[in-house]
């Protein structure tokens, strides 16, 4: 296999665009383009920078020696957990739409709550739904519309959660402040 030919074989393994892959070895879309098609070749400088970015082995794109990737376990479960990522992106997405239904909760009856105090009971209840019970959102607005819901139809719900919120206030203000010189 030539040289381009495994420049190619990496993005589509790593399952990168070619803009997102010339991106991150600071050329152009065109430019990488030409190096995937062997118009051009790559400058030792970016195959080096690719190698290091990404955990390719030198020995395997140079010299065909080895396997694509280092062998050590960081870059192999990288390159094998790519597939969560998508998975991942949604839960922060529904996460933040959780922080944003919690903190509305909670600034209706306290309109000085700060993030820091309300990040507790959001956690605590993001867990219980998403992780434990599997519940899935098709839209952050409507995660935020059921939550908001879920507050004013269970008290029992809605006092755990101011709870964690006091907790959470009552531990921030028994910190000893730190006292700068």
């Amino acid at each position: 296999m030539q040289e381009f030919e495994k420049i190619k074989k990496i993005r589509t393994t790593l399952k990168l665009t070619q803009q997102e892959m010339a991106d991150a070895i600071g050329v152009s879309k065109q430019y990488f383009s030409k190096v995937e098609n062997g118009h051009t070749e790559l400058s030792k400088e970016k195959i080096s920078l690719l190698s290091e970015k990404f955990g390719i082995s030198l020995d395997w794109l140079l010299h065909d020696i080895g396997q694509m990737f280092y062998q050590d376990a960081k870059n192999l479960t990288f390159v094998d957990n790519m597939d969560i990522f998508p998975e991942f992106i949604n839960n922060l997405k529904t996460y933040n739409a959780y922080i944003v239904a919690v903190g509305e909760f909670i600034r209706q009856k306290y309109p000085n709550a700060i993030v820091d105090d309300i990040l507790i009971p959001t956690y605590k209840l993001f867990v219980d739904d998403i992780v434990k019970k599997e519940i899935v959102y098709s839209t952050n607005e409507d995660v935020k519309q059921n939550l908001l819901d879920r507050f004013s139809q269970d008290e029992n719900l809605s006092q755990t959660i101011l709870n964690s919120y006091f907790k959470a206030y009552v531990d921030r203000m028994e910190k000893p402040k730190k006292v700068i010189d």
